[in-house]
């Protein structure tokens, strides 16, 4: 686990589940592994942002039960445009807000570094 401040990146995890819970949330079920050691863990989110690749899919398995409004894939997210909707959508909740980034490499670490620095 790296953490910086509330931000906190798993590496080598590999999404098991997400569900929508009648409140709005999503339930994101992950598995990961370190040293031969694999632990389970769970995430409540308000989205999810789908970085798997320059030319992402949606596996209809995992994605299922989730809103459309509630998953948004990177190639989009990473736009001007697909950005300023995704955050008009997350101030809609003035709660603390959570967010799960799907995936690794560059396109993962891009949707992480724009949500923590904003747009250049």
């Amino acid at each position: 686990m790296i953490s910086t401040k509330n931000k906190i990146f798993y590496p080598f995890s590999e999404v098991l589940s997400i569900k929508h819970l009648a409140t709005g949330e999503l339930l994101t079920t992950v598995s990961t592994s370190k040293d031969g050691v694999t632990t389970k863990m769970v995430f409540r989110s308000r989205a999810v942002v789908v970085s798997n690749g320059g030319k992402p899919s949606i596996p209809r398995e995992i994605f299922n039960s989730v809103p459309k409004d509630k998953l948004m894939t990177a190639d989009y997210f990473l736009r001007r445009e697909g950005f300023d909707s995704f955050i008009n959508t997350l101030n809609k909740n003035t709660e603390k807000r959570k967010i799960v980034i799907v995936g690794g490499s560059h396109s993962g670490f891009s949707a992480a570094w724009l949500l923590i620095n904003g747009p250049a």
